[in-house]
Parts: C-alpha cells; sequence; structure tokens
C-alpha cells in the first residue's frame, strides 16, 4: 500500500509506504488443516448419495493468508473463507469463479508514519482448472483475479494520519493443490493459492456436485 499521492494531497511531507513481510503460517493452522483433511472421508460418508456425476459443483474453504506489499513491517497471521463455483468442461478440466475473503490482520509499522493498523484483503477470480484422474489427484489451475487490499483502523505517530488506505489490482492467479475424492457427490482439496504478487494462501476445501 504506497500512500504518496493521499499525503500529498493532504500536504504531509513524512509518507512512507507500507510493506508486509510473508507471513509463516502458524502450527495451529497446519494442524486443523491436516486433521480435517484425513477426517472429511468420514465425516461426509453419511451424506454421499449415489449420484450421477453432475457438470456443477460448489464449494468453500477455510484458508490463512500472507501478505506481501512495500516497505518493511510484520503482521500477524489472517485467516479467512472462501467460496467457488465451478463447471466441468471434461473430465479432468473445470472453469471456476471463486470469491475470497482474508479476514484481518494486525501490522505493526516500522521507521515510518504508520505505527499499525489491520489488512484485509478480497478478491474475485476466474480460473480454469486441470485434475488428473484417480481418487488421490494433483489439481492445477490458472486465471485471473481482481482483488482490493485495506489498510484499515490506522494508528499513526506523525500529525497527520489517514484512517484507511486501499488498493485495488489485478492480474494472474495461479494454484497447485491436492484433492480426494468422497464417494460421488463429495471432494476435498488442500491448495496453495497466489491471487496476486503481493497476496498468497493456503486453504482446504470441500466441493459437492449439484
Amino acid at each position: 500500500l504506497n500512500c504518496p499521492d493521499v499525503c500529498a494531497k493532504m500536504r504531509t511531507p513524512d509518507c512512507h509506504s507500507v510493506r508486509i513481510k510473508p507471513m509463516q503460517l502458524s502450527r495451529r493452522s497446519i494442524f486443523i488443516s491436516a486433521v480435517l483433511f484425513g477426517a472429511a472421508p468420514t465425516l461426509l460418508a453419511p451424506l454421499n448419495a449415489q449420484a450421477e456425476n453432475s457438470r456443477f459443483y460448489l464449494g468453500a474453504r477455510y484458508a490463512s493468508y500472507s501478505f506481501d506489499p512495500d516497505n518493511a513491517v510484520s503482521a500477524d497471521d489472517s485467516t479467512g473463507y472462501g467460496v467457488t463455483g465451478g463447471m466441468l468442461m471434461s473430465q479432468q478440466v473445470s472453469m471456476e469463479f471463486e470469491y475470497g475473503n482474508s479476514g484481518k490482520a494486525d501490522f505493526t509499522g516500522s521507521n515510518g508514519t504508520i505505527d499499525s493498523g489491520k489488512l484485509q484483503a478480497q478478491n474475485l477470480a476466474v480460473f480454469g482448472a486441470y485434475r488428473t484422474p484417480g481418487t488421490i489427484y494433483l489439481k492445477l489451475k490458472a486465471g485471473i483475479s481482481i482483488h482490493w487490499l485495506d489498510a484499515i483502523d490506522i494508528q499513526c505517530s506523525g500529525r497527520f494520519c489517514v484512517n484507511t488506505l486501499s488498493e485495488e489490482s489485478g492480474g494472474l492467479a495461479y494454484g497447485l493443490g491436492l484433492g480426494a475424492l468422497l464417494g460421488n457427490r463429495f471432494r476435498t482439496e488442500l491448495e496453495y493459492s497466489a491471487i496476486d504478487e503481493d497476496i498468497n494462501l493456503i486453504s482446504l476445501g470441500i466441493l459437492i456436485n449439484l
């Protein structure tokens, strides 16, 4: 998040950009993802009806986000969510539409006007996805994402301060994942995704054929 334009309008001479170092995933997030991934077949077995394959599917995911905009500060882990809608183009290829929300992550600045605040990202993306054949499979996806990155509840040490800074951007997005079929209707997927050069996440999701 760069603020020179904001500060210029406010005639504020002391202005620095904010850069968030990539966040390390917490042990708690990794443990929860691993447990849910392993337990998913047992938890969903009663719901797994013997239905024919559908072209359309919906999904939801739990995600751990990391950020990397301009100049160095520290940030806490951020946990968020996402929803997915997809359409099969063939047995292995599909088109997916995603919305993601990172939730709020505390950050602390250094050697600048901005002392602390919270980060939040939202994105809309369209992907082409390929899944390898098999009950356990690999997933590759690539597409375009538009995201909104906000720094909110900003605390400043200088005389002039703004409460919110926002950035809108878009570009290439991609991901790599490991998935498992859970009968005819359900599947679970563990993914790494980069929705921009500044934002990436690891997510665990459940998909259901309609």
